[in-house]
This record gives C-alpha cells, structure tokens and sequence, in this order.
C-alpha cells in the first residue's frame, strides 16, 4: 500500500519574546488528504534513544514554562485538529519541543512525521506584537472569528488587517511585513499553485519571499471561489489558511500569526421518497408516482425510478428524472413480457454534484396482464395535432371509417372526457381542452376492440 507521508508547510519560529501570548502554527499537509492529528512526542538524542531525564517542572509534553517556573506563565498546549501550540512564557531560555503528526485514512494509521524544533524565549523589552484583526463577524457584527463555514460554490473573500502603533528603540515607527502561506494559495506564494483549483488568491500579493510592507498598518485582500471539487469527495473539508505579520522591532521582532480556516459543507443529503405507487393508465400505459421528499437546503439533483422484472434478479435504473416537482413518470409497458410483475422504488441523488444517492424507503409492485396485447402499435392510424395543444385536439384519419370510443386521461389516471365517434370520409374530431388543466394527457382511441394511445402536451 503506497501513501504519502504529511509534510509541514510552515518554517519553525525559533525566536520568540516573552511577556504576551504567543501562537505558533505548524501548518501539516497531506497530499492524499488524510486526517491529521497533531500531538507532542518524546525528542531523541540518538536512533531509537528517547530522552528522558528533563529539568524539574519539564516534560516532553510540557516542554515550555509553566506555572511553576512563574505563576504569570501559561503552560504550552497543542491542538490536536490544528497543531497550534499557544502559550505564554516571563521565563526565559531554550527549549526543545517536538510535535508528531499522525496520518489516517478510513480511521487506520497510516504515517506519522516529527518535527524536533529549538525555541529560544528572549525578553524583548517594552514592545507589542502587531495587532489583527480577526476577519469573520459573529452573529452580534463582532469581528471575532477565525473560521468561516460555507457551502460549494459560495465565493469567500475577507481582509486581513493587521497595525501596530509601538515604536522602535530610536522612537521611528516600526514598519510592518506580511504575509501568507497555505497549500490553497495560488502562485506566487505557493510558486506551483494550488493543488485543488480553484486557489485561493491575495490582493495585494503577500509571499515569505516578497511580503507587503506598511507603517503602522498594513492589510491584503483574501479571495476564492469554492466548488464541488473542494469537498473532495466528502460531506466536509477544512482548509487552513496562515498569515503572519512581523514588526522590525530589535533585538527581536514582535511576530503575530494567525490560521484562517474555512470549513466547506456538502448541503444535507435527502432520503428518498417514504412512499410509491404504480398502477395504469389506460393500457399500455403505466405510471409510477411518488411522494415528494424534504430538501430544506435546495441540494437536489434527481431522481432516479428503478425497476426489477423477470428474470432479472436486480434493481436496474429505468429513467432519470431532474425536476424535484415532477413526481411522476409514465411508460410504455408494452416494453416488458405480459403477465409478469414489476417492482419498482425511487432514489434521489443530493448533495454537491449528486455525489449521494439515497437508500430505498418504499417498493411498488405492479402485476402486468395479458390484456396489454390488445394495444396495438399502429400509432398512425389517427393523426392527433396540435401537440402540445392549447385549446383544441384535432383527431383525424385517411384510413378509418366506423364506430370510435375515445377517452381522455389526465397525468394522475383520471377520466377527464369521454365520448363516441362516427367516422365518415375526411371527417375530423374536435376535442375542447379550453378548460382543462395544463399538463400531460392520454387520449387512447378504441376502433375494432383495438386501442391507439396518444401522449399530448397540454399548455
């Protein structure tokens, strides 16, 4: 089995000041888009040696100054979604911590990468990391949020605004650098591009080789659109997105760095219809309907109508249906061996691009009798126009001449008119639908115990 091992997408911080909160984020990717878990690990002093003798108050997976090297300290953690490790240290010195990241696919192990990083904790003086903006509102207009969620096809754009209003130790302004990396970005921060068109774009462009650069602020566009292809294949994908803003503050520059993650959501998936029924028109004619099902957020894509007759021992797919209101479909039956029987049930395909097909709830079965041989297949014996119809059906013959029944059938199996004719020389039938609902109709003639059906479109 060949898989790809992660691969970190973000260069180590190294140097960090103490006195404030601080974030490192430790972008892991997976080409194969398995599902990561970050966590700490034990650093190695040789192949297979582990090192296990730390200082009092130290840990492999306390790595950091705590609490009990300064109550002002906060103790590093590490998200196991994310890999940030958020801390905050007045101590200072150097430290060694090492993060493993776990790939699964299906819920199995499949790699496992480490990264063994030196963090040297300095204290910078009387100077503030830049300050920024998060760029997501919550429900109150706050803008407080660093993830956004939306569904295939919605374009996400949002501005990243970071400023800083300290001053360097010359009491000139500090001037600002930014920028962005992330596996979603297209060229030039990532000089390949993206590997899941469509990318994800910056405006101004800001890449760690060419960050943009401002006084006291400094901001940059965000702009994608999203699409089916972003879900790979799943009801839900996370993309993260890194942005970092440094000042020129010496002997160590106040960093800030925040994840933008924007979680794309496949729209609900819809069951099937609970309920469905065949029975005839008016032979050879069969209908199957069904009760239309909930699709509270529009992610309906069609229908599907299966069927099942001797001797096939298997659901076979009859007829694709892409109208969520159109929940009924009418057949020739003379298609099928008399005297047997049909089963039928009905899936919907949902979700993005119809990538759900939903399980069977209800099965219909219909006996086919031996009378659908009294239909026959002369269709052009009566010549039915204008179709579709608005007011008026014309039935005519040049071949014909009798006694004629005729029956008019609306979509639901209803006799909407019925009458005789008496067929002489060029003589035609009138048929008044002025009234009638618009829709599709069957009008089937009997002539000589034969039946002629005929399909017309009302509008």
């Amino acid at each position: 089995c060949f898989d790809n091992s992660p691969t970190f997408d973000e260069v180590p911080s190294t140097v960090i000041c103490t006195g404030y909160p601080f974030t490192y984020i430790q972008i892991a990717f997976d080409v194969e888009l398995d599902s990561l878990v970050y966590s700490w690990a034990q650093p190695m002093s040789g192949v297979n040696q582990p090192i296990t003798n730390f200082s009092p108050g130290y840990t492999w997976n306390s790595p950091l100054p705590g609490p009990a090297q300064n109550p002002n300290n906060v103790a590093a953690t590490i998200n196991a979604q994310t890999g940030e490790i958020s801390f905050t240290s007045y101590t200072n010195g150097a430290f060694v911590t090492v993060t493993k990241v776990t790939a699964y696919k299906c819920g199995i192990k499949v790699a496992e990468i480490f990264r063994e990083m030196q963090v040297v904790l300095l204290s910078c003086g009387a100077n503030n990391p830049p300050d920024v903006t998060p760029p997501f509102a919550n429900s109150s207009g706050q803008y407080v949020n660093y993830i956004d969620t939306v569904r295939p096809g919605d374009f996400v754009s949002f501005t990243i605004a970071a400023n800083d209003s300290d001053l360097c130790p010359n009491s000139t302004p500090q001037t600002m650098s930014l920028y962005a990396t992330g596996p979603q970005f297209a060229a030039p921060v990532n000089p390949g591009g993206c590997f899941n068109p469509p990318c994800a774009t910056l405006l101004p462009v800001a890449t760690p080789a060419n960050p943009i650069t401002g006084i006291y602020g400094v901001q940059t566009t965000f702009s994608w659109q999203t699409d089916c292809n972003h879900l790979n294949n799943k009801r839900k994908e996370r993309y993260c997105f890194l942005f970092k803003v440094r000042d020129d503050f010496c002997p160590v520059p106040g960093k800030k760095g925040i994840a933008v993650y924007v979680d794309i959501i496949d729209p609900s998936i819809m069951d099937s219809p609970d309920s469905i029924s065949a029975f005839y028109y008016y032979l050879p004619y069969v209908s199957v309907w069904w009760t239309q099902p909930a699709d509270p957020e529009q992610s309906f894509q069609s229908y599907i109508v299966w069927v099942r007759y001797p001797p096939n021992k298997n659901f076979i797919p009859f007829d694709t249906i892409t109208n969520f209101n159109h929940t009924l479909t009418v057949f020739d039956a003379s298609i099928f061996s008399q005297n047997t029987v049909l089963e039928f049930y009905v899936t919907v395909k949902s979700g993005c691009g119809g990538s759900y097909q939903s399980m069977p709830l209800d099965t219909a079965i219909l006996f086919l009798p031996l009378s659908v041989e009294n239909m026959s297949d002369n269709t052009d014996l009566f010549i039915v126009k204008p179709n579709p119809a608005h007011d008026l059906i014309n039935v005519s013959t040049t071949e014909y001449t009798g006694s004629v029944d005729y029956v008019l059938v609306n979509a639901l199996g209803c006799e909407i008119k019925k009458g005789a004719w008496e067929i002489t020389a060029k003589q035609s039938l009138q048929i008044d639908c002025s009234n009638f609902i618009r829709g599709i109709y069957f009008l089937v003639m009997t002539a000589d115990q034969r039946k002629y059906s005929y399909k017309l479109l009302l509008e």
